[in-house]
């Protein structure tokens, strides 16, 4: 119980007023300050159970807000690591694409190399790996023309100042590596011809291989044409030469022999008719029991069917030093986007 005294003055010229307030006794319960009508029951604290409620409460919360974080961290890297594999295949196969004017577009390392990496070190580092370089003879670039990748930052092991490198511990190099951390495997051409390279995942939903195995980085028609019996070859002579005893070749760089002869053990390309001066045309077939070319921009030689010496208008055989003679050759663009066909003309 307060008493309140209040005491009201006012001074002689009734220009100010005084209200005093005289508290001479209060009462102080816990933040409540004299407030009637409250029995002191009811103005305890929280009880233990309801403490307890609390504290679950806060704990179911908190473990809400951690999962989100989670999952939330886990769907980064995963989109991390499908961003760095879209760039490996980019920097293997380049654009792939055909302009509006029917240009084969191509470029990265299967263009250049005229093979798949063996490894992810191939596509940041030259190592031993030939030097970009022109072919005079076979009118063809190749050669290592990297990097093909920006090299990541590198990383570090928890307690030491070494770098880390999942794949020997030890070595000083850099590898491309997942949203997780780890480095990327495969790197290899599987039995049916797809190219593999996958990351192992992480923890939870994303505790699997990216991509799927069934769904390989590069399928088989992505940087390799299979043209067994379907490769067309049109020859237009615009010459009095009869051309006989010569095969086809497609140029690859640093495939065996330097290419792919085909198996026509002889082919007859006739002369333009002498009367009327019509140039001839020639159909033919690339023979060969297996044929499967690299995808890109390659060259189609007319060669000797005996020793595989280029073949210049004229019909006279190419020395292999001499680079001043033009061969017989044309353009074939390599891509599943486009039907396989060549076409020769010689002037």
């Amino acid at each position: 119980m307060s008493n309140v005294e209040l005491r009201m003055s006012k001074d002689e010229g009734g220009r100010r007023a005084t209200l005093d307030f005289d508290i001479r006794h209060s009462v102080f319960c816990g933040s409540a300050v004299g407030r009637p009508g409250r029995s002191a029951a009811s103005r305890k604290g929280l009880s233990l159970i309801e403490l307890l409620v609390v504290v679950a409460i806060l704990a179911v919360v908190a473990g809400m807000v951690v999962s989100m974080t989670d999952n939330l961290d886990s769907r980064t890297r995963y989109d991390d690591t499908a961003r760095r594999l879209a760039e490996i295949r980019s920097a293997i196969l380049g654009p792939d694409a055909v302009s509006a004017d029917g240009q084969l577009l191509s470029g990265g390392f299967l263009q250049d190399m005229g093979r798949l990496p063996t490894s992810d070190l191939e596509l940041l580092e030259q190592g031993t790996l030939p030097t970009f370089t022109y072919d005079k003879a076979w009118k063809t670039w190749y050669g290592w023309h990297g990097p093909y990748l920006a090299a990541p930052p590198r990383r570090r092991e928890p307690d030491e100042s070494r770098d880390l490198s999942p794949k020997d511990g030890l070595e000083d190099k850099v590898h491309l590596y997942d949203g997780w951390g780890n480095d990327f495997r495969g790197w290899e051409v599987q039995a049916s011809r797809s190219y593999s390279v996958y990351s192992c995942g992480g923890e939870g939903a994303y505790n699997r291989e990216l991509p799927d195995s069934s769904m390989p980085l590069i399928a088989h028609a992505e940087w390799e044409s299979d043209w067994t019996g379907l490769l067309d070859v049109e020859v237009t002579n615009h010459t009095s030469t009869v051309f006989s005893g010569v095969q086809f070749k497609i140029a690859i760089p640093l495939a065996s022999q330097g290419g792919i002869a085909s198996d026509n053990a002889s082919v007859v390309i006739p002369a333009r008719d002498a009367s009327s001066g019509v140039s001839s045309f020639s159909r033919f077939f690339f023979e060969k029991a297996s044929l499967r070319v690299p995808n890109g921009r390659r060259m189609l030689f007319l060669v000797d069917a005996g020793d595989g010496r280029r073949i210049a208008a004229n019909g006279s055989r190419i020395a292999g030093n001499d680079f001043t003679t033009p061969p017989i050759c044309c353009e074939l663009k390599v891509s599943r986007r486009l039907s396989p066909r060549a076409e020769l003309i010689i002037r």
